[in-house]
């Protein structure tokens, strides 16, 4: 799978029906996988690489799909594995092992090994689950799948999915990630609420900005409906006039006063002023083909006039 790509790009493109849609997609399937493809994780208790060359045919893909999603859900690894979590860890006198959550259940991956198949399969349905229902990328139904076989001992259950792999295969892959999640070691900063001190974190972020634009300038998408619609109660960012973590005072260098007495600007408000191509916003991105390795277009095929006018988010009044 590797590092999030055009190709999960143009999926969200493509496949959204509100702001908030196209959101959540960029969320989890382009932000989520860049953090966690940066952070990797080290000092685990089994080596994937010596897995791989004794696996060959589970592929690079699939281990890179399963090592991205362990990532991003160490972080509530409690819920849905027995494990001890410490409540709290204090720098200078806590150590990485006495800050690691660890199983409840068992102290060593050889423990794993001793375990038959079935109920290493049942020790896992609830992570398999999870990452089923988040749908947290589109490779999910490539490499997970839930048994439909009345005939079948694993009738009901996820298992690892693939026409390549053998059951034997599917098993040996399933304790691989039994193992990992629950002896984890540790993951670099960028899987944390401390990524924003790796460098690379200020120069990635740019790309959801440059994706926002191009939705907001293409008359191939923005005829859908961006306007912040999760419906929830208004708090927290949520709703079109719900309040953001943002003051006006983030524009001040444009010289404007912009929305005087308001303390924090409204999703709406915030959406009018990073309009791409109006008045309040200093830049706008020279090109919109360019996401990584490879190449999408989201204005391809429009012409200067379209046939209708696009559907944009409605502007607030802007004091000046």
């Amino acid at each position: 799978m590797g590092f999030a790509d055009c190709n999960y790009v143009s999926h969200c493109f493509g496949n959204y029906t509100s702001l908030y849609d196209f959101d959540t997609c960029v969320e989890k399937k382009v932000h989520a996988f860049l953090h966690s493809m940066h952070a990797g994780f080290f000092d685990c208790s089994v080596d994937w690489g010596t897995y791989y060359d004794d696996n060959p045919s589970v592929t690079i893909q699939r281990l890179s799909f399963f090592a991205n999603i362990i990532i991003q859900y160490s972080v509530d690894i409690d819920l849905y594995f027995s494990m001890d979590v410490p409540s709290s860890c204090t720098l200078g006198v806590d150590t990485v092992d006495t800050c690691l959550a660890t199983s409840s259940q068992f102290t060593s991956v050889e423990q794993i090994d001793a375990l038959n198949d079935t109920y290493t399969l049942d020790l896992m349905q609830d992570w398999y689950a999870a990452v089923v229902d988040i749908d947290m990328s589109t490779y999910n139904g490539l490499y997970i799948e839930k048994i439909d076989d009345s005939t079948s001992a694993w009738d009901g259950k996820y298992i690892p999915k693939g026409d390549d792999l053998t059951d034997e295969d599917k098993i040996a892959l399933n304790r691989l990630l039994l193992k990992t999640n629950l002896f984890f070691g540790v993951s670099g900063p960028m899987a944390t609420g401390a990524a924003s001190n790796d460098p690379i974190f200020w120069v990635m972020h740019q790309i959801f900005d440059k994706m926002a634009q191009s939705l907001r300038l293409s008359p191939n998408y923005n005829r859908g409906n961006l306007t912040w619609n999760n419906h929830g109660n208004g708090l927290d960012g949520e709703n079109w006039e719900g309040t953001t973590p943002f003051s006006p005072d983030i524009f001040s260098n444009l010289g404007t006063n912009l929305y005087p007495g308001t303390e924090l600007l409204t999703n709406k408000q915030l959406w009018a002023l990073l309009k791409p191509d109006g008045t309040d916003l200093p830049y706008v991105y020279d090109q919109f083909l360019h996401w990584g390795h490879c190449d999408f277009d989201p204005l391809e095929g429009v012409t200067p006039y379209p046939t209708a006018e696009p559907v944009m988010a409605p502007a607030p009044h802007v004091a000046r």
